[in-house]
């Protein structure tokens, strides 16, 4: 089911700068005229209503443990990516890998990393 919603939301030029920012919305700004920079900050608040939608059709993740005691997270990254955190057995390190076009690529990347670098996977659990 789609519906439409409407968000009201002011416009505000910063000045002489020429820069126009959405009132109460941090992050969203562009140059323009108010009447142009309206329709720019429009794009950029569905874009951030979309993302947020994403975000929450997305929510699954996975756990994996490694042979050598490091945990692999895969979890959805934004804007349109998957990837997965890495923890290392000592927790003195982390790091991660995003750019997957979906959740199984993504598990998928995980393992064969863990099969690299850290002994193959020993465990998993969907969380």
């Amino acid at each position: 089911m789609k519906a439409t919603i409407n968000v009201p939301f002011a416009v505000e030029l910063n000045g002489p700068t020429g820069s126009s920012y959405v009132l109460d919305v941090s992050g969203i700004s562009c140059y323009g005229s108010p009447t142009k920079a309206k329709n720019l900050l429009r794009e950029q608040l569905r874009a951030r209503i979309d993302e947020a939608l994403t975000r929450q059709e997305n929510t699954g993740q996975r756990l994996l443990g490694c042979a050598d005691g490091t945990l692999l997270l895969v979890s959805y990254a934004g804007i349109g990516a998957w990837g997965y955190s890495i923890i290392n057995r000592d927790h003195q390190a982390s790091g991660g890998c995003i750019g997957a076009a979906s959740f199984n690529a993504a598990t998928e990347d995980a393992i064969r990393h863990a099969e690299q670098s850290y002994g193959g996977v020993t465990w998993q659990v969907r969380i």
